[in-house]
């Protein structure tokens, strides 16, 4: 049982991971037209990468309501820090996450308002400290199985 109460939540969630793993794709290729939305930021909103964002951003509530708070830390890893998803160990998350906050992309800054990505980033943590809560309190061979492992 995965949770979701309707075949819509499901698809919701899976086209969120898959634009997802476009927007990696994207900002890791970036061209020359994310070059050109950071010159004219205001166009943002007509942009593929903005509106993966979005569809990323609006299906985080999904995955909270239904309890996959470590899917949720991935999407909101990918916006919030453009940064691919590492593998965080329990001793060196806090680490893990300052690096990615160095290390964030700048070209992640122009898709998103500002508004936005603070949301996101106050999701991230409350999320971030969900799956560590749960972390703890399950053992390690729990969290293997139910992949809390891999952020």
């Amino acid at each position: 049982d995965d949770g979701c109460i309707s075949d819509n939540e499901r698809a919701l969630m899976t086209t969120a991971v898959i634009c997802s793993a476009l927007l990696r794709y994207r900002i890791t290729n970036a061209g020359s037209s994310l070059s050109l939305l950071c010159n004219r930021p205001w166009l943002r909103h007509m942009s593929f990468d903005a509106c993966l964002c979005y569809i990323i951003w609006d299906s985080i509530p999904i995955f909270e309501r239904n309890d996959h708070h470590s899917m949720a830390v991935k999407l909101l890893r990918n916006i919030v820090f453009g940064s691919p998803h590492r593998i965080v160990e329990s001793c060196n998350a806090e680490a893990e996450i300052f690096q990615d906050i160095i290390d964030t992309d700048p070209l992640i800054y122009c898709i998103l308002p500002r508004r936005n990505r603070g949301k996101a980033c106050e999701r991230f943590v409350i999320d971030f400290s969900h799956t560590e809560r749960l972390r703890n309190i399950l053992n390690p061979e729990e969290t293997k199985k139910i992949g809390i492992w891999q952020l």
